[in-house]
């Protein structure tokens, strides 16, 4: 039976930031657009056609992709994070994910709803948009400059990459406690992959490691994180797939995990960083590694005339890793005095 009542209770739950998604989405596209053609000249108008008329036009003449497609992209994800927090994180601060649990739902069912309700406005929002935008182009002056394909492609792109992002929000809100620990790990692990790989190319080669094969996949790692898929519109090789098949991979992956961590969450945990007691060591010592690699890499970028007399004089090793080791030992005495804490966030 269709669960009516708690597609209700989730709709009213952040019925706002629902609606603002095609309403913004429209304003941010189309009315752009409509401005752009609009505030051309008779003259600008004419030189279009008459490149069209010449075959000389390339979409680039008449569509930026990063000037057209990027602000609306923005905006979706900011109201998709919203959501997300809206349906997870303020319904444990709030206390009412133990009213949600007592209802005559499943758990999963509960998590499905919450994740369906999200992708369909999210979905709605980039379709509809996607329409006004084409409407107003055919039916401005410059209607032989339509491309369809072009608004095809960033369609499906969008809708991956915002759907991706929205569920891993869903997903970062299913291990943590509150508000502010969801908002600060889900913009967190929009761009660790790429951050990670900063840190560790920093990292002196010889004698100790060597990690200058990271510099190899610098672009596939900067292509993992899901801002850079949020912030990449329509891809100049329509051939190719990668920026469809990383976030459709994300999106089935992330659903699954977080349909599983929403079943098994606890309730008692509610307020702290993470509800999940075996994450919490990961956790920590992720952020010792972390601390300790900025550290290093603070001492290449804020004294870097040291650090290139150190790389001439063999003693680059030694001040790296002084600071390696501090960075990490202070980031580790920080955790610990934490860990011993019972500390309850929003």
């Amino acid at each position: 039976m269709f669960p009516k009542a708690l597609w209700y209770k989730e709709y009213r739950q952040a019925k706002v930031l629902l609606w603002l998604m095609p309403i913004a989405g429209i304003l941010c596209l189309a009315l752009s657009r409509y401005i752009d053609i609009y505030s051309m000249s008779a003259e600008q108008i004419e030189n279009y056609r008459l490149e069209m008329l010449k075959q000389n036009f390339t979409y680039w003449l008449f569509y930026n992709p990063y000037e057209d497609f990027v602000a609306y992209r923005v905006v979706l994800s900011v109201l998709a994070l919203g959501t997300g927090v809206m349906l997870i994180g303020m319904e444990r601060w709030s206390g009412q994910q133990d009213l949600s649990f007592s209802l005559p739902f499943r758990r999963s069912q509960i998590f499905w709803v919450k994740w369906s309700i999200g992708i369909l406005f999210l979905t709605g929002s980039v379709i509809l948009s996607t329409a006004a935008d084409v409407g107003v182009i055919f039916l401005s002056p410059l209607r032989e400059c339509l491309i369809p394909e072009i608004h095809f492609i960033e369609m499906f792109q969008a809708i991956l990459a915002v759907c991706a992002w929205y569920t891993l929000v869903l997903l970062i809100g299913t291990i943590t406690g509150g508000v502010l620990s969801q908002l600060g790990l889900s913009l967190l692990s929009s761009i660790f992959p790429m951050s990670l790989s900063m840190l560790w190319s920093f990292v002196p080669a010889a004698p100790i490691f060597d990690f200058s094969f990271i510099e190899k996949y610098e672009d596939f790692l900067a292509i993992l994180n899901p801002a850079l898929l949020l912030l990449s519109p329509y891809d100049q090789d329509p051939g190719s797939m990668i920026y469809l098949s990383i976030p459709a991979v994300y999106l089935l992956l992330f659903a699954s995990i977080a349909s599983y961590t929403y079943r098994h969450s606890k309730s008692e945990y509610d307020g702290r960083a993470l509800v999940f007691p075996r994450l919490r060591p990961v956790f920590s010592w992720g952020i010792i590694i972390c601390a300790a690699l900025i550290s290093g890499a603070l001492i290449r970028v804020y004294n870097w005339e040291s650090y290139q007399a150190s790389l001439q004089s063999g003693t680059l090793f030694y001040s790296y890793y002084f600071a390696f080791l501090a960075g990490g030992t202070l980031a580790y005495l920080m955790t610990r005095l934490l860990s011993t804490k019972k500390i309850k966030i929003i």
